[in-house]
């Protein structure tokens, strides 16, 4: 008796170390840096808003521009660009902001845009596109802007492509809205029927601005503040999680930053996950939605339809919980 009471705290020891060792942040902290702050990159206007895609991927180019509506009212990141991703692989980690540049396996020299014209469901789109590898080889990392004339809407398109093996490939993207300030009401869309739209909102000197960034397909987890997660997997200990109100209202109020996050699993060479990030403007919170309903039948073409959050394999810790619950099993019906 006192052997199986040993073996079970044992066990149940084992287990909670597994669980709480996969749900622990990983990956590198702001440390040595394969590039510094770079600000660089295009800026491009659309006829009603102008965004800057950065040489990396990210939004905020000097000049400055990262997202303006209408042209001159910039909304992300006031003076510090702080919009950007982080990806890791293996538990290989690396970010892309801005103002803070980017650790190995980010490249040392920044990629140069290729600019181009497209057609996608019979509308114009202006494209810029940043392309690299990373350094060990592993991952090739795209990021394409969509910008259509005349809209309040842009599109990013996340393309992450294999070049070895990845057992575990994670994604997230962090969008520092700052709209007429820093400090703005936030919340997700979802009891208005839009979960995959995240809203920042605020109204100055009488005039009120709405932004939003929304993903398709769908992010697996949001978290409203992600200040103290950007440089790992996962939420830090201060996440917020908040929803508009059906009245469009919120109680959400703050100098927060949205992070998205995606578990995208198993990648095998040549394999590829893509990602579309919709980032949109309004007048009203009715508009803004509107906009997104126009702008989520491009992401879908552009982006297909993977199952929602693209999980393909579980976490480590499942195959070691699974094994460890198999051997108590056949631990017990050997002692009976």
């Amino acid at each position: 008796m006192e052997t199986r009471r040993a073996t079970l705290a044992i066990a149940g020891l084992i287990i909670a170390t597994v669980f709480a060792t996969a749900q622990q942040p990983t990956g590198p902290g702001p440390g040595p840096l394969g590039i510094g702050t770079h600000t660089g990159g295009l800026c491009f206007s659309n006829g009603v808003m102008k965004v800057g895609l950065n040489n990396f991927g990210a939004l905020g180019v000097d000049g400055p521009c990262g997202f303006q509506y209408p042209v001159g009212a910039e909304h992300l990141a006031i003076g510090w660009w702080g919009e950007g991703y982080y990806i890791e692989y293996d538990g290989v980690g690396f970010y892309f902001y801005p103002s803070n540049g980017g650790p190995d396996p980010l490249p040392d020299t920044p990629p140069v845009l290729s600019t181009y014209t497209t057609t996608v469901l019979g509308t114009n789109f202006n494209v810029a596109e940043s392309t690299y590898n990373t350094k060990d080889g592993v991952l090739n990392v795209k990021h394409t802007l969509y910008i259509p004339t005349g809209k309040k809407w842009v599109i990013i398109k996340a393309t992450l492509i294999a070049l070895k093996p990845i057992n575990d490939l994670y994604y997230k993207r962090v969008v520092d809205w700052d709209v007429l300030g820093f400090e703005n009401y936030w919340g997700r869309d979802d009891l208005r029927g839009f979960p995959e739209l995240v809203v920042a909102y605020n109204t100055a000197d009488g005039t009120t601005v709405y932004a939003g960034v929304a993903s398709y397909p769908m992010f697996d987890v949001y978290d409203l503040d992600a200040w103290d997660d950007r440089y790992t997997v996962g939420m830090g200990g201060s996440h917020v999680m908040a929803s508009l109100a059906p009245d469009g209202s919120s109680t959400a109020y703050g100098d927060y930053n949205v992070g998205l996050h995606f578990y995208l699993g198993r990648v095998d060479p040549g394999e590829s996950r893509s990602l579309c990030f919709i980032y949109l403007a309004g007048d009203t919170l009715v508009e803004l939605e509107s906009n997104l309903v126009e702008a989520k039948i491009y992401a879908e073409t552009l982006c297909g339809k993977p199952p929602v959050g693209g999980v393909v394999a579980p976490p480590l810790s499942i195959y070691i919980l699974t094994a460890l619950l198999i051997l108590l099993s056949a631990y017990y019906i050997k002692r009976k």
